[in-house]
């Protein structure tokens, strides 16, 4: 989930939170969303891992509102 603090991933092993400092750029292509964080590390999401393509692009657009620009 995305808030103030940054992106947070959670799984059943592993809890992370990647501050928006971090996020370098955003890539997209027709199967996944790749966040770019510091130079040696990434998060995956794939496409169908969105309720919808409405949903997906909401995601998109916040990501983008909060590195302020800087992801592409």
């Amino acid at each position: 989930w995305l808030d103030e603090a940054g992106i947070h991933t959670v799984s059943e092993r592993h809890e992370s939170l990647y501050r928006w400092s971090a996020v370098r750029d955003l890539g997209i292509t027709a199967h996944h969303v790749f966040v770019l964080v510091d130079e040696n590390a990434g998060i995956i999401i794939p496409q169908k891992a969105f309720a919808s393509s409405a949903a997906r692009d909401q995601f998109i657009s916040e990501m983008r509102a909060r590195t302020q620009g800087k992801a592409a």
